[in-house]
């Protein structure tokens, strides 16, 4: 049987124990305040908070250094892998998916290299890679792995629901302008990924309603689903952990059958949605696949 390695980047943000247990290497992105950079893995979330808080620099992120997929590529080799399958952030909003896919085309004759572009970030990321690993694990072939992943991608949705809208203004995603008609109205965007791009969806008064809005979004996606399908969430936010759990309770209420997971913002991805934020994701998987689960 081939032997398959798993590769993400960091703004998936997995936990170590993640890692370990669905045997993943990861491959860092940097975030700079002024003349301060940090990998996103040497960053903990309370010191890179405390940093954006702090620090009177606004924070730039940058993708992995190409010796970074190089020497994670030159250890995979040694240690027998034939191929590698690589899942990276939407290549909409970084550079990371053409970094890798240029390095992997430098190792084609050493090394079968497939780079998964997910369309989107965080959370997405988790289910994305978790779900590989998890077919991986079952014996599945490269071939069968792509045909699955990508068609998670093809049917995953995203919200992101953002509280402080001063973090989109920094971040040139919103005018100063709008941010401060948007804080007086208490109006809280809709963002959602389409085509791997960031877009604003819906403008919604109060941060419930927003979340309601949320809850209903997936509700119409769990209707269309088939029966023969397993529907996956995922809840990403950033230092809203409270929030998280009380729409993933919620959601495991009124839809036993769903399979949800919590996991946390990365540096990079929290530098634009600021405190308080939550990504929500959905999309279907083989309920044949068994699922490699990781309790923390």
């Amino acid at each position: 049987m081939t032997k398959i390695a798993l590769m993400t980047d960091s703004t998936a943000n997995l936990t170590e124990q993640q890692k370990k247990i669905w045997k993943v290497d990861v491959v860092p992105l940097s975030v700079t305040f002024g003349q301060k950079t940090f990998l996103e893995t040497e960053l903990t979330e309370e010191k890179f908070y405390d940093y954006l808080k702090t620090d009177s620099h606004f924070p730039t992120s940058s993708q992995p250094a190409p010796t970074a997929f190089s020497d994670a590529f030159e250890r995979l080799i040694k240690e027998g892998y034939e191929e590698v399958i690589v899942v990276t952030i939407s290549s909409k909003i970084s550079g990371t998916y053409q970094c890798a896919q240029m390095m992997a085309e430098e190792y084609a004759d050493r090394l079968k290299i497939h780079v998964v572009d997910s369309m989107s970030s965080a959370a997405e990321m988790v289910r994305l890679v978790q779900y590989t690993a998890s077919m991986i694990a079952s014996g599945f072939n490269s071939e069968q792995i792509l045909f699955s992943v990508e068609a998670f991608v093809k049917r995953m949705e995203t919200t992101i629901v953002v509280n402080e809208l001063d973090s989109l203004v920094r971040g040139g995603r919103l005018s100063s302008g709008v941010a401060m008609v948007g804080n007086m109205l208490k109006i809280k965007p809709l963002l959602q990924f389409e085509q791997g791009e960031i877009v604003l969806k819906e403008k919604i008064r109060t941060e419930q309603r927003a979340i309601k809005r949320v809850f209903a979004l997936l509700e119409e996606y769990v209707e269309r689903s088939s029966s023969d399908e397993k529907v996956l969430v995922g809840i990403s936010e950033g230092l809203y952990r409270n929030k998280a759990e009380e729409l993933a309770e919620e959601i495991r209420e009124k839809h036993p059958n769903v399979d949800v997971m919590i996991s946390s913002f990365s540096p990079v991805i929290a530098t634009h949605l600021g405190e308080r934020s939550l990504g929500v994701i959905w999309s279907v998987i083989d309920p044949q696949v068994s699922l490699i689960n990781v309790e923390e």
